[in-house]
C-alpha cells in the first residue's frame, strides 16, 4: 500500500472532480485514471511529475494519444 502524503490531498480530490476516476482492478487494486486532451499535455505532465513517485510497476503509467477527424 502507498501512503499518499497530506499536502497531496486536495491535488488528488481535485482531479477526481474534474476528469479524473478511480477504479478497482481484477486484483484489488485500485487505480486513478485521468484522462485528458493533448491541448491540455503540459497540465498532465504536471500532474505526472506530482504523482510519479507513487507509481508502482512497469505498468503504472500508459498514455494513450488519439486523434479524431470529425
Amino acid at each position: 500500500m502507498v501512503k499518499i502524503p497530506s499536502n497531496l490531498n486536495s491535488f488528488l480530490i481535485g482531479i477526481i472532480i474534474s476528469d479524473g476516476f478511480l477504479k478497482k482492478t481484477n486484483s484489488g487494486n485500485i487505480i486513478l485514471i485521468f484522462k485528458q486532451s493533448i491541448k491540455n499535455f503540459d497540465f498532465l505532465f504536471f500532474c505526472f511529475l506530482k504523482l510519479a513517485h507513487f507509481c508502482q510497476g512497469p505498468n503504472a503509467t500508459q498514455i494513450r494519444c488519439y486523434s479524431f477527424k470529425w
